[in-house]
């Protein structure tokens, strides 16, 4: 900072030296009255967004001050690190009697000068001053006021997100198992380089571990009856159902696992009558059911699992109501008006009741034997082969595995050679497994050959061109090699892909300084720039409540943040608690964000 003091005061006592002959002039007052002179920095301290430094700076003339023989130039200069200076363009104004073209303060009422401007950041500006300098000209001569400093250093914890795109990216990939010594020497480089890491999506596939099927079929009874009736017993569906059974256990790993019999009554019945008919007709089924598993030598594995459905009325009036839509009854339509304008069940039955009385014959004809009936159920479970037999096959013998199971196969190990593997082998044998081409890429990825990634992204996009999890994945490579642009295009391709697209659109958003568009797409899943956003947009209670939902164990930025949170909470303890990184608290001794410690002993000793 000494050299910075000593260039903008070399200038000031250099003015003080020209203008000497004249400092009891007409323009003494200004002189004396300088500290009359009002200076408003927005922001104080200068903050950095999307890669600038904005500055707006008021200086406001009072009235009673301004010689109308005098004209002020006032300039913003910047001073930093090895030297930095950026020197801001003149303002200049005049008093009333000046004849020239600037713009005039009044004697009486003052006036201001105005500087706004964004000037691109670099690190030299993180240790900086902000001063104004005025000078005064009257008849010829200059008279410089002292140098006034307006602001210290640049806040740039925006810039945050390239290490949380990091810590968020390591989160997430030991969540995938892709944690790797690769892994991490990309991350460094990356991080070096100020890119921004976003996340990746796995293509995943589901493999059906157990198969469930049905086995089924109808026995029709005569009216108030519920002995099965030889003609039924010779039916295709009753025939199929017999042979079904016969063969359950023909196959390894099939079993029953639940028998289910359901028996009706037509409606004209009595209530009585239909409750013995449905209990007789489900014992009838059950009956017939036995005596086949008795004959193919099972009976002893179903017991248990028969579900016979008593408790219900005879009859279904939706059923009725279906099978009365389904004939060619002449009345039909008029009948389903009538029903239709009910909707509690015991008027539509009663209604039913009528109906059944006044068109017994049509009735009897078309609708009523297809509600006297049982229907014979049969759930049968085939296990699907186990995860060790496909993490075996998909080495020994992959063409025996399905595409899906060869990709679900790489799922089973955490080590990334063994997915490659089996990756490169799915897609021999399967030329159109999309899945494995983009998998593939995602480890190429992380192995730092962005290239080779973004090949089999390509190639994953050619099988399958509309697919939103390949379109995230190249808008990955996109942010990586810098081209924004088309990442946020990838990005949006991606929509409802899941929420590590969100994500990316959050980073996108973020680096672009829409904080709060950022935080609306990061949503409620934590991260941590997810927390930056939320400290971005003026909420740190927020940002530090995402934080303490994640696992920061050993992680400086984490910590760092949290400290930065707490000096803007006003907790101090807490700040002194989670500024002790050795490397973190080098960096915080000339971070602005802690400017109001720079002379605590505590913090001194911290970051010494």
């Amino acid at each position: 900072m000494a050299k910075i003091k000593s260039f903008v005061y070399s200038l000031f006592f250099l003015s003080i030296i020209t203008f000497f002959a004249i400092s009891c002039g007409g323009v003494k007052d200004m002189e004396e009255k300088a500290s009359n002179i009002q200076y408003k920095v927005n922001p104080n301290p200068l903050e950095l967004h999307k890669g600038k430094v904005t500055i707006n700076v008021t200086v406001e003339i009072p009235g009673g001050y301004m010689n109308p023989d005098a004209i002020i130039e006032a300039q913003l200069i910047m001073t930093g690190l090895n030297e930095f200076k950026y020197k801001f363009e003149k303002v200049i104004v005049q008093g009333e009697n000046i004849q020239d073209d600037y713009d005039v303060i009044s004697f009486e009422n003052g006036g201001s000068i105005n500087f706004s401007e964004k000037i691109d950041y670099n690190d030299d500006m993180k240790v900086s001053e902000l001063y104004a300098i005025i000078d005064i000209i009257y008849k010829g001569k200059t008279l410089a006021l002292p140098p006034k400093k307006l602001a210290d250093g640049v806040v740039i914890t925006s810039e945050f997100i390239n290490a949380g795109s990091m810590y968020d990216y390591s989160t997430f990939a030991k969540e995938e198992g892709f944690e790797s010594s690769s892994n991490k020497a990309m991350k460094k480089a990356r991080l070096k380089n100020k890119q921004l890491m976003a996340k990746t999506i796995n293509a995943k596939v589901k493999v059906q571990k157990t198969v469930s099927e049905k086995a089924s079929a109808y026995i029709y009874y005569e009216k108030n009856k519920y002995k099965i009736r030889n003609s039924e017993l010779e039916k295709e569906d009753i025939k199929n159902l017999e042979e079904k059974i016969r063969t359950i256990y023909d196959i390894e790993n099939r079993k029953i696992v639940s028998i289910n019999i359901n028996s009706s009554t037509s409606p004209e019945g009595g209530e009585r009558l239909n409750e013995d008919l449905v209990n007789n007709r489900g014992n009838a089924g059950k009956k017939f059911l036995s005596e086949i598993f008795k004959s193919a030598e099972i009976d002893d594995e179903i017991d248990g699992f028969y579900n016979e459905i008593k408790d219900r009325k005879g009859w279904s009036d939706t059923e009725f109501v279906a099978f009365l839509r389904k004939s060619e009854m002449s009345d039909k339509d008029a009948i389903l008006g009538v029903l239709k304008m009910y909707n509690d069940p015991e008027v539509i039955n009663k209604e039913i009741d009528n109906i059944v009385h006044i068109y017994k014959d049509e009735l009897e004809e078309m609708v009523l034997p297809k509600l006297r009936r049982s229907l014979y159920e049969i759930v049968i479970e085939t296990g699907g082969i186990s995860d060790e037999r496909i993490s075996e096959l998909s080495i020994s013998n992959p063409n025996n595995l399905s595409k899906k199971q060869l990709i679900y196969a790489a799922t089973l190990t955490s080590n990334l050679s063994e997915k490659k593997k089996i990756y490169k082998v799915c897609i021999e044998i399967y030329s159109d497994a999309w899945q494995s081409y983009n998998n593939l890429g995602n480890i190429y990825l992380l192995e730092d050959d962005l290239n080779k990634a973004e090949e089999m992204y390509n190639k994953a996009r050619e099988k399958n061109s509309n697919e939103p999890i390949i379109a995230n994945n190249l808008g990955v490579v996109a942010l990586m090699k810098n081209n924004f642009e088309m990442a946020e295009k990838e990005f949006k391709n991606a929509s409802g892909s899941g929420e590590n697209s969100n994500y990316n659109l959050g980073l996108i958003n973020l680096k672009k300084g829409n904080y709060a568009a950022a935080s609306r797409y990061f949503g409620t899943t934590p991260s941590f720039n997810a927390a930056l956003s939320k400290l971005l947009i003026g909420n740190p209670n927020t940002a530090l409540t995402i934080l303490n939902k994640l696992d920061g164990k050993n992680v400086g930025i984490f910590y760092y943040l949290k400290a930065i949170l707490a000096v803007r909470t006003k907790d101090t303890d807490s700040m002194f608690k989670n500024d002790k990184d050795p490397l973190l608290g080098k960096y915080a001794k000339n971070d602005i964000e802690f400017g109001k410690f720079f002379e605590d002993d505590t913090f001194k000793t911290i970051v010494k």
